[in-house]
């Protein structure tokens, strides 16, 4: 099986322009989830456009929360019993009036994440260099390509379902005795 069998294409991922703000894209994203609320699939980041609606990242929930508590600066994962991150964020003036606040200017492309080479994969490559990509990574989702072009996203909790049902195939298959 091909990753291009299991992806999700781009014209069921929800995007968002990188010149919109956060408050727009948490907007989005969450019309997006309300859409999808009685399947399966409950999208978890918006895929980011550029000014020529080219798929250039991604921005996630927690993207999007350290973009409203803190602006654009990037957040370092603290040690082990470190607590100045927790610290910084509690004694920030930032109330949460300020965090709800439709006017903050913050815009998406401030917060995107840009994939490092490691999150594309081909469209043509096997679900087994897949899997191997999301296991070595911190990753939860892979772009997917064909060329230079973005043609979709591979979700760990989409390969996850698939091999979960071929397991369950596989059982089924054993104790009928036609394994």
């Amino acid at each position: 099986m091909k990753v291009k069998d299991l992806m999700l294409p781009l014209s069921e991922c929800p995007k968002v322009s990188g010149d919109r703000t956060i408050h727009e894209a948490m907007v989005m994203l969450e019309a997006d989830r309300e859409r999808f609320r009685k399947s399966d699939y409950r999208p978890r980041l918006l895929l980011v456009l550029d000014d020529q609606a080219r798929v250039i990242g991604s921005v996630r929930h927690v993207d999007m929360l350290k973009g409203m508590l803190g602006g654009a600066r990037p957040v370092v994962a603290p040690e082990p019993g470190d607590q100045s991150q927790t610290a910084q964020i509690s004694s920030s003036p930032k109330g949460i009036a300020d965090l709800l606040s439709p006017d903050r200017h913050l815009k998406v492309k401030a917060i995107t994440h840009f994939p490092t080479e490691n999150e594309y994969i081909e469209e043509n490559a096997p679900l087994e260099e897949a899997a191997g990509r999301l296991i070595a990574g911190p990753y939860l989702n892979l772009f997917v390509r064909s060329g230079n072009e973005i043609t979709g996203i591979l979700r760990m909790s989409d390969l996850f379902q698939r091999l979960s049902e071929d397991i369950k195939l596989w059982e089924d298959l054993k104790e009928t005795g036609l394994e």
